[in-house]
């Protein structure tokens, strides 16, 4: 169980005093809403050595009911539990209750008094928790806010979120180095609510408390001279306070169009932003109790559509496919024409738009150089210049990022790659992490000279590294390597080369090699930073996961 006073921090942004205060002020009738009740829903995991069953994730949703809700908890996954294969001794739940809100409140105020989390009846087993300041969670619309993938029905003028959360998550270790198992339990857990846990890892075993904004109806419309404009209208039987709206329009991270629009008492209005293709961000404020009422991200109005029709050619296109027993396959591949495109509407007042879009560099080549971000190689006929150039571009990430974590993925890694790249690290204790294929062996079989190299095996192979890594006068200080091989039926095979740091003060970031860190400069290939660093760093993981067998270490250290 987790006890309060490990929530204190020397200076906090939030006391938990201050925490349960905002709670009051945002669920204050009249003010957001008229809320009575709270929906909890609470996602368990029972697992052999956590009695009682330990939070996974907690949402509490501040409701407005008519009449009372049911009081006993509602087993939503009955009557059977949720098992993920490789999550051995533990299976989970998701349960939902209902409960006053002063008597929700008063399980908060014996969450901080008594250190126990047992809102709904029956006790749940916390990781050391820490309030975060109040946050306003707008409605997805062009662009998509990740948190509103557990929060519930967040559609309109969007949510305040008070938030409770597990710094150390040391319960759920199993989902980091195993992220395919958290996807597993997402893809279950969608089939009872709509929680989408595995693209937020970083809530696990936190406990949210969401309060709906639904003071009024605010909306942005779009005129037939193409104006853009928002309307609020009060609720009826609240107080209607004065309030401010302030929009901005960007193009090309530039402001274009600005409006802002003070509102007394009383009143419902409608303030024109002018003809901006699109308005990037809203804010309602209420000026007398200093909250937003509402919020908007990114949105645009649909004003020009091309059409284009792509009608299937009376005659397919006849291809033979060379086959192995010497019979070609036969297809039919039914081919189209394209007519069009044909344009309805017109938007040609932001046609200087689509010259930014064209824009042939995001940034100055030197500048991507430079960061190491877009580095092309083998342009010039100097092939060992060329490939320690490489080498030194490799080396200066692994300085500039691999101070916790480096993966290296290649599938023709060897020892010699290994001491020309992942020995340079300067990290003292750094985790590093590298990982061949049986390439690897089959190079070194097609290279050899000496006849008796020619017919080694995958163990042989091993003994090899083993040895290049053991040359005598290393003494690997504050070297903390670990190298499989990926060899056999049963493996996965893999062919990308990647450089990964899965662990920076940034989160995960990840280079494409082009080549193998052999052929690095040899020839033409470009070292890029990887867009999606994470979904690489994870499938790493998966891969490694499966090697943990002794058969498939070649070398480790210490």
């Amino acid at each position: 169980m987790a006890w309060y006073p490990a929530l204190e921090q020397l200076d906090p942004l939030i006391t938990f005093d201050q925490f349960l205060e905002k709670i009051r002020l945002f669920g204050r009738p009249g003010l957001l809403g008229f809320f009575n009740y709270v929906e909890a829903t609470e996602v368990f995991m029972l697992a052999e050595k956590h009695s009682p069953p330990l939070n996974v994730f907690t949402l509490i949703v501040l409701e407005e009911h008519k009449t009372s809700p049911p009081e006993e908890q509602i087993i939503i996954n009955a009557p059977k539990r949720i098992t993920i294969p490789e999550c051995k001794g533990c299976s989970f739940g998701v349960y939902r209750y209902f409960k006053p809100l002063e008597e929700f409140i008063a399980s908060l105020q014996h969450f901080q008094n008594a250190g126990q989390w047992n809102a709904s009846g029956s006790s749940l087993t916390i990781g050391t928790l820490t309030p975060l300041l109040p946050q306003f969670v707008p409605a997805d619309q062009t662009d998509s806010v990740p948190l509103n993938g557990a929060l519930k029905n967040n559609f309109w003028n969007g949510s305040y979120v008070l938030e409770l959360f597990d710094n150390e998550k040391s319960n759920f270790n199993c989902f980091f180095t195993s992220p395919h198992q958290l996807q597993a339990l997402s893809q279950e857990l969608t089939k009872f609510v709509p929680l989408r846990l595995a693209s937020l890892s970083d809530r696990l075993g936190n406990i949210i408390i969401q309060i709906p904004s639904n003071i009024g109806a605010f909306k942005l419309g779009s005129s037939k001279n193409d104006e853009n404009f928002y309307s609020f209208a009060w609720r009826e039987g609240v107080k209607k306070r004065r309030t401010q709206l302030v929009a901005v329009s960007e193009v090309d991270r530039s402001i274009i169009a600005f409006g802002a629009n003070q509102v007394s008492k009383g009143r419902s209005w409608e303030l024109s932003i002018g003809k901006a293709p699109k308005i990037d961000r809203t804010y309602l404020f209420d000026l007398e109790n200093q909250i937003l009422l509402a919020s908007s991200q990114t949105c645009a109005f649909i004003k020009e559509i091309n059409l284009e029709m792509n009608p299937i050619d009376s005659e397919p296109r006849t291809i033979y496919l060379p086959a192995n027993n010497g019979d070609p396959e036969k297809i039919h591949l039914h081919i189209s024409s394209s007519m069009g495109p044909t344009k309805i509407g017109q938007q040609h007042f932001f046609n200087y738009k689509k010259w930014i879009q064209k824009r042939i560099y995001q940034a100055e080549m030197d500048t991507l150089q430079a960061q190491k971000e877009f580095v092309q190689y083998g342009l010039v006929s100097d092939e060992e210049n060329e490939h320690n150039r490489a080498l030194v571009d490799i080396r200066a990430l692994l300085q500039q990022h691999g101070r916790k974590e480096v993966l290296l993925w290649d599938p023709f890694l060897s020892a010699h790659d290994i001491m020309k790249t992942l020995f340079f690290t300067p990290h003292f204790g750094s985790r590093l992490r590298a990982l061949t294929s049986g390439k690897a062996c089959t190079l070194f079989k097609s290279q050899a000279v000496d006849s008796p190299h020619k017919d080694i095996n995958a163990e042989t192979w091993k003994r090899f590294q083993v040895d290049i890594l053991n040359t005598p006068g290393n003494n690997y200080r504050g070297l903390q390597l670990e190298f499989r091989i990926s060899y056999g039926p049963s493996v996965t095979a893999f062919h990308d080369r990647f450089l990964i740091f899965p662990d920076t003060n940034h989160g995960p970031v990840a280079w494409s090699l082009g080549t193998s860190v052999n052929s690095l400069g040899k020839s033409h290939h470009i070292l890029q930073k990887v867009v999606h660093a994470r979904p690489v760093a994870d499938a790493f993981q998966v891969i490694w996961n499966k090697l943990e067998d002794n058969k498939y270490l070649v070398w480790k250290r210490p």
